[in-house]
């Protein structure tokens, strides 16, 4: 059963010609008006849904088989995990909670213009919910373009929503995630913290009110305040994997180190009852993996951040930051085999190159081969002569080689010059001056 809402390539002819019932509905700015056409031209006994950027893997589709053998005439929404692809800009891939599968049944309809709901209306009619193992992976975020295009589509429908149901918790709460995704947080803040006022903490939205109201605080510099969200979130959800992430990330950011890594451990210890959320994901492995080792690495404790990045590329093998991290620690403990064999890693590898050269030539350096790393610098920068890092490097190595104080100079200078408050280079500058003096 498709329902077209006026698409304007072969979609309908292809739909058809593989067996599909196509209906024509005109658009009416409403996903749930859409939506309910397809279930009022239904005659199954079941309704399963899929977008037409979601897919279903061979594996799922089995899966989804043998659910549908097992089905009994039951009021039971079945949920299941839809894991968003994003874009190489965005961080990893969100796992959302759907339910996808539900009786056909008069008074189950959606519910909302967009950001659509059946759970409402399947609860309003004595419905439960089951968790079942099956994913559907959704391709629609991959493009960055088109995802800005949907949130801008998004929030306009958002808007007609309040007016239709003025300060609904639910569209108050989505429009505040829409402003937060576009870097509006002044604007997203009050719509959250509207939302949270106007729910009870049963409701599904509330655990990610609390992560997405601290959120805004720390981008508007309210970062303690930011902290106490997370905490009173955390007396309703102890172990909500987003709080704690976001909690553990603010304290160490805060210099809380202790603070910070109770919540990483927490995280990597705990396990939740199943519930809906959206959240991207890692955050009970690598993401929090590769934290907990930046924190240890910081207070000195090698060996268990080593363990960590370790695990957290067990986990990852191809993420260039924990290889990047992984030299860190091996450099640190003067282990040289190993900061080569990380540095071809990365040199390998076209996202890894840079980072790579970066780390062989901090290595030469830590053991006094400045002709190799000054070498391996200017190589790098002929080719890519925009990276502050790079030029911040290379001024190092002409410091303490002290044969090239000018070239020293002209490297440091270059480096403010693409980032003029770079910290560190400001300081190389300062102690070259002072040895010219």
């Amino acid at each position: 059963m498709i329902v077209d809402t006026g698409s304007t390539d072969r979609t309908k002819e292809i739909a058809q010609r593989n067996g599909a019932k196509v209906v024509d509905f005109p658009w009416v700015d409403s996903f749930a008006a859409a939506r309910n056409e397809a279930l009022r031209h239904a005659t199954g006994t079941w309704i399963f849904w899929l977008d037409a950027d979601d897919r279903l893997d061979e594996a799922n589709r089995e899966k989804l088989r043998q659910l549908i053998a097992s089905l009994q005439a039951e009021l039971i929404g079945f949920s299941m995990k839809c894991r968003c692809i994003s874009d190489a800009a965005r961080d990893g891939e969100t796992v959302v909670d759907h339910v996808r599968l539900f009786p056909n049944h008069p008074g189950i309809r959606w519910r909302f213009r967009v950001h659509e709901q059946i759970l409402g209306t399947l609860r309003d009619q004595g419905g439960v919910v089951r968790w079942v193992d099956v994913v559907v992976h959704h391709v629609g975020y991959s493009d960055p373009t088109l995802r800005r295009q949907k949130l801008e589509r998004d929030l306009r429908l958002l808007l007609l929503q309040e007016q239709d149901e003025p300060g609904h918790a639910f569209t108050l709460f989505n429009l505040g995630s829409i402003y937060q995704e576009l870097g509006r947080h002044a604007e997203a803040l009050p719509f959250l913290q509207r939302s949270l006022e106007k729910s009870h903490p049963a409701d599904s939205i509330v655990r990610k009110l609390y992560a997405l109201i601290s959120n805004s605080l720390r981008q508007l510099g309210q970062t303690k305040d930011a902290v106490e969200t997370c905490r009173t979130g955390r007396r309703y959800y102890p172990d909500d994997e987003e709080i704690l992430f976001v909690e553990g990330s603010l304290c160490q950011e805060l210099g809380d180190d202790a603070g910070a890594e109770a919540c990483y451990q927490r995280l990597l210890a705990g396990r939740e009852t199943e519930h809906f959320a959206s959240v991207v994901s890692g955050l009970r492995g690598y993401k929090t993996r590769h934290n907990l080792a930046l924190l240890y690495l910081k207070q000195g404790r090698l060996p268990e951040a080593e363990a960590q990045w370790r695990a957290t590329l067990a986990e990852k093998p191809d993420l260039v930051s924990a290889w990047v991290a992984l030299g860190d620690v091996y450099l640190a403990g003067r282990r040289w085999p190993q900061v080569e064999e990380v540095a071809a890693w990365l040199a390998a590898r076209p996202d890894g190159t840079l980072p790579g050269i970066h780390l062989w030539a901090r290595a030469a350096l830590a053991r006094q081969e400045f002709a190799a790393a000054r070498e391996m610098l200017e190589a790098m920068l002929a080719q890519q002569p925009a990276e502050t890092p790079l030029w911040l490097l290379l001024g190092e190595v002409l410091l303490s080689q002290g044969q090239d104080l000018r070239g020293a100079e002209r490297a440091l200078l270059e480096a403010l010059r693409l980032d003029p408050g770079n910290a560190a280079a400001q300081r190389c500058l300062t102690a070259l001056w002072a040895k010219t003096r």
